[in-house]
């Protein structure tokens, strides 16, 4: 009884399910999907800016990455979520470890601290920070390194900052990385440094074509409803599609970017076309002829390889140069490889770590400088200085001039944090100078000259000339007149300098000659020249060389006696007579000229 109900009981499902199955299917058809790859003849398409996958270009990958990168915009590690409120948080539905929690709180609650200037949350920001860091956060070892670095809420220590970047660059932290190749690249360790930066510079283009294009090959689905996709089909028809049709006859009609896009066609095998580097190289040379630089950037990797034509990479340097010196920053990245290499060029690890590097600061990371700016034009300066300090910490040179101008700027008031506290005059000046020092390094010409005088005059670390006349000779090398004219009076009296009057000639004519503003100062230290070389020992020598020493005593008693409120008003009323008495002369003296004095006998 049991087993025949049993047989019932199964049977009625079965006849359930089955009743079901075309329902199912009716509200639910079939749906096939094929990849643009099912319409070529060679599927090894790749989007442009990749590398290919074509085996001989086994060497020209090294530094590629055949795993998927994952976006650093999102990572754990980032404070761009903490900034900007509407990115997703990258953990999902998974749950946090408390390592994330007391990273992110105490990364949140720095920014506050250093926005509101309150220094007690600041330290116990860092607290927090400190205590993730312990826990192995990658990306609170980061922020730690930057703080130990800095000397936030703890003392200097640039062994520490290292070591912590090395061990979050280690667990994957992109931010360290970055840092950590800056270091090596100061102290031109230049291996480890390009390796850093060439991956971050794979990085970056890599995160800047997910985030501005879509794929190039995408799934196209065959049917609209319940008919056939004609327009999807239609676009992978090849050499047929109407599309390409108009695009050849653009491109014969010596369009560029027509020609540039027939080249990417043909090279990669789109839309359907047979993959045909004869045809690829024919428009990718058409298009260079009419100044294309994305062309250029693709004839240098065809050459480089050797699709279809054989390999030379001379001529790939020659195309990925014309192509980088239009601001194509995938070139930078081929040259870079080539300079490590030594192809086509002489190996050269300096030149390669720059060119990675140019590369690597565009990655999403960059994005920091946005609310730096924008916290600086809402006035919220000690936001703007902490994420430029930040910035300035991975290497931007841009980043590391801002911040060190907010320090001498805003000087007076409560933004810059210290070892305890707010930062004293010493550190404030201590930081500015290694923040221009190290923009100075980058070709910052202005910090060079900033450097100078810091050590000329002694501001904020001890006079020394010679170190000044180092960095004034580094700005003078960029063409700048301000150092051109400092070493020309270092010259002329001998600080840190030989004494030689005639390189002081020399240094103030170039100050002329690059500056025509500079005419006057020039003149008058031509003059002084002219005195000292032929009145050495003289009264006038011996009161020019007083001057400096005067300036200061000049400059507090018209502060101090001119510019008293009493005597300032004394002084304006004075002026104010004499000008009336001026003006009443010239008026009398017009009159006069107007009506002249007629002779005596004069006929009436």
């Amino acid at each position: 009884m049991a087993a025949a109900l049993h047989r019932r009981l199964l049977l009625l499902a079965v006849l359930t399910v089955s009743a079901l199955l075309p329902r199912a299917a009716a509200v639910r058809p079939f749906v096939l999907v094929l990849s643009g790859e099912d319409f070529l003849k060679d599927p090894s398409g790749a989007h442009p800016s990749l590398p290919s996958a074509d085996g001989d270009s086994e060497d020209w990958d090294d530094f590629a990455d055949d795993s998927p990168a994952t976006d650093p915009l999102l990572s754990p590690s980032s404070w761009i979520p903490l900034l900007d409120p509407t990115t997703p948080s990258p953990s999902g539905d998974q749950q946090d470890p408390p390592s994330d929690a007391l990273f992110v709180a105490g990364v949140r609650a720095m920014i506050s601290a250093a926005s509101s200037g309150d220094e007690a949350a600041f330290s116990t920001a860092s607290a927090q920070i400190d205590a993730a860091a312990t826990g192995g956060h990658p990306g609170a070892q980061s922020a730690l390194a930057f703080l130990s670095g800095a000397g936030m809420a703890r003392p200097v220590s640039r062994s520490r900052a290292f070591l912590l970047d090395k061990f979050a660059a280690d667990a994957g932290d992109l931010q360290s990385k970055m840092a950590l190749a800056y270091a090596y690249f100061r102290q031109e360790m230049y291996e480890e440094a390009v390796t850093l930066y060439a991956e971050l510079a794979e990085a970056a283009l890599t995160s800047s074509l997910i985030s501005m294009e879509p794929p190039v090959i995408e799934p196209v689905r065959l049917h609209s409803g319940t008919e056939e996709n004609k327009e999807a089909l239609r676009k992978s028809r090849g050499e047929d599609d109407e599309d390409f049709q108009i695009t050849e006859y653009q491109a014969q009609r010596g369009n560029a970017a027509a020609m540039y896009k027939l080249g990417l066609l043909y090279y990669y095998g789109l839309r359907g076309l047979r993959r045909d580097y004869g045809k690829s190289y024919y428009w990718f040379s058409k298009a260079v002829e009419k100044d294309e630089p994305r062309a250029m950037e693709l004839m240098g990797e065809i050459f480089a390889r050797g699709a279809g034509v054989e390999r030379n990479y001379t001529l790939a340097y020659r195309w990925l140069r014309l192509a980088a010196q239009q601001e194509q920053y995938s070139a930078y990245n081929g040259l870079g490889y080539l300079y490590v290499k030594g192809y086509g060029v002489e190996k050269n690890l300096t030149k390669a770590t720059v060119l990675y590097k140019s590369v690597a600061e565009r990655g999403p990371w960059s994005s920091m400088s946005r609310w730096a700016l924008e916290s600086y034009l809402k006035g919220d300066i000690g936001k703007a200085l902490l994420l430029y300090s930040r910035m300035a910490d991975l290497g931007y040179e841009v980043a590391q001039s801002n911040a060190a101008w907010i320090l001498d700027r805003y000087g007076d008031e409560h933004i810059c944090m210290g070892e305890s506290g707010f930062c004293s005059d010493m550190e404030r000046h201590l930081r500015a100078h290694a923040l221009w020092w190290q923009a100075s390094e980058q070709g910052n010409e202005h910090a060079a000259l900033l450097i100078g005088d810091a050590y000329y005059y002694g501001r904020g670390v001890g006079r020394d000339y010679e170190r000044a006349a180092e960095a004034y000779m580094h700005a003078q090398s960029q063409s700048n007149a301000h150092a051109m004219f400092n070493l020309g009076y270092m010259h002329e009296h001998g600080h840190g300098l030989p004494l030689d009057l005639h390189l002081a000639k020399r240094y103030y004519d170039q100050a002329v000659e690059v500056d025509s503003a500079a005419k006057l100062p020039v003149m008058l230290a031509l003059t002084s020249l002219w005195i000292r070389k032929n009145y050495a020992g003289s009264f006038m020598v011996n009161f020019i060389d007083s001057l400096p020493e005067m300036y200061p005593v000049v400059e507090e008693w018209v502060e101090d006696v001119l510019m008293d409120e009493g005597n300032a008003t004394i002084l304006t009323l004075f002026a104010c007579l004499v000008t009336v008495l001026y003006l009443r002369e010239r008026q009398r003296r017009q009159v006069v000229a107007d009506n002249p004095q007629q002779p005596d006998g004069a006929p009436n």
